[in-house]
């Protein structure tokens, strides 16, 4: 069964995202992060399903962000660095990122919501 992936900022935007639908945050993407925050990438992260996985990567060059929830089993948070990649858990995850001007964080939900 295929679900969607609901990404919702710490202002409570949300955004859906329905499998075969692709999502990118940023300062100026289709779900808008920072839009004041010159630091912000303009890109920063792109969502997409690759098969049953809802699937995040960081396309951004110098920003990282961690990807934390009580599902993923190693020793802490995964640390998406620019061009890295990673499955989203089921559930709630959080990801937070941080850029010389300030702290955000996106709240992701895989499943009924």
């Amino acid at each position: 069964m295929q679900r969607d992936l609901l990404v919702t900022n710490s202002a409570g935007e949300r955004a859906v995202v329905r499998p075969g639908q692709q999502l990118v945050a940023g300062r100026a993407g289709d779900f808008p992060l920072a839009p004041d925050d010159a630091s912000m990438h303009r890109h920063f992260l792109h969502f997409w399903q690759q098969e049953d996985n809802w699937m995040v990567s960081n396309v951004g060059s110098f920003l990282a962000a961690e990807l934390s929830s009580p599902r993923i089993r190693t020793h802490g948070p995964i640390r998406l660095l620019p061009h890295a990649t990673a499955a989203i858990p089921e559930g709630t995850s959080l990801l937070c990122f941080t850029t010389p001007s300030g702290s955000y964080e996106l709240t992701l939900t895989r499943g009924p919501h």
